[in-house]
């Protein structure tokens, strides 16, 4: 589980692991466009269709009401929201 505490830290929901970034679906969706709503109904959603068929990794948000999301590679973001 990865934290801000971590070396693979970026910014809140942006961690480099193992050679590639992995992005919450809150962070990815505030720095890329989507037609989608980032909201916390909507974003776990989206998370429970994207953990059944790509790698993800768990984080503890720097805040929000949420102890625990998922993240995701950006490659398998970018393909599931395009």
């Amino acid at each position: 589980m990865y934290s801000k505490q971590s070396k693979e830290y970026r910014s809140n929901g942006i961690y480099y692991i193992e050679g590639q970034l992995f992005y919450s679906i809150w962070a990815f969706k505030t720095q890329f466009p989507t037609r989608t709503k980032n909201n916390e109904q909507m974003n776990i959603q989206d998370t429970s269709e994207l953990e059944k068929v790509t790698r993800n990794e768990s984080c503890i948000p720097d805040f929000g009401n949420l102890q625990l999301v998922k993240i995701f590679p950006l490659l398998a973001l970018q393909a599931f929201y395009a």
